[in-house]
């Protein structure tokens, strides 16, 4: 995986909270929430992990979208809790996974799966946006 910056935002609206996500130029099928682009990363497969935020820094949201190579949402999940700060610090990046933090120092790490399966359980304060459906990203809080 590596870092680009090949998706840009428009259609802002900060009074709901989404953006459209734009990659080389062209604006993409679906609405995203975040209002601030916060990083990207590119797997050797062409898809591409996008993070972004709400920019609040006392109720902070973090969603991250996995799009396909031809611009199609693959999975998506957030990860926010009424009345706290979050702020993203990427720490180590692999191939399929990225370690990071967001509320305060609690490490995290995403990983991205071949195959989309069935999951339930996510870390206290994460959301899967479609609940009932097959999903490729995963997160797990790590021991400090």
């Amino acid at each position: 995986m590596r870092d680009v910056r090949r998706y840009s935002l428009a259609e802002v609206d900060s009074g709901r909270g989404t953006s459209r996500l734009v990659r080389d130029g062209k604006a993409l099928d679906f609405t995203v929430e975040g209002l601030l682009l916060e990083a990207q990363f590119e797997l050797d497969d062409g898809s591409c992990l996008v993070w972004l935020t709400q920019d609040c820094p006392f109720e902070e949201l973090l969603s991250v979208y996995l799009v396909g190579r031809e611009g199609q949402l693959l999975d998506a999940l957030s990860a926010g809790v009424p009345y706290t700060p979050g702020l993203l610090s990427i720490r180590a990046v692999g191939p399929l996974w990225v370690e990071f933090s967001f509320f305060g120092d609690a490490p995290y790490r995403l990983q991205i799966e071949p195959r989309a399966r069935f999951r339930r359980w996510l870390p206290l304060g994460w959301r899967y946006y479609r609940w009932l459906a097959r999903h490729r990203l995963m997160v797990n809080k790590l021991r400090p």
